[in-house]
């Protein structure tokens, strides 16, 4: 993630981090946090020990701001764009 948050310049505000345990935007982490924060990073790790279980990264957009946004293909746009660079490395595993 590192590579590509500096890579293509991505604004780490913008996005979370969950684990396919998790349901709630309240639990989710900011990606910042979780690049920045080597304990939120092992939280992480131990929870992903088990093969089942994957990391999430998105961008979550309460409903409250989704309604009154103008440009919102752009952004959902702009988001798979900024996104595909990381689908493309997954597909190599």
């Amino acid at each position: 993630m590192p590579e590509w948050v500096r890579g293509l310049g991505i604004d780490v505000a913008d996005y979370q981090v969950w684990t396919s345990y998790e349901d709630e935007p309240d639990n989710f982490v900011g990606l910042q946090d979780y690049l920045e924060n080597l304990e939120v990073r092992e939280g992480f790790r131990e929870l992903l020990e088990n093969s089942k279980k994957w990391l999430r990264i998105g961008r979550v957009i309460p409903k409250e701001e989704a309604v009154q946004c103008v440009a919102m293909e752009e952004i959902v746009r702009e988001t798979m764009m900024e996104l595909s660079y990381l689908y493309s490395k997954t597909e190599e595993l």
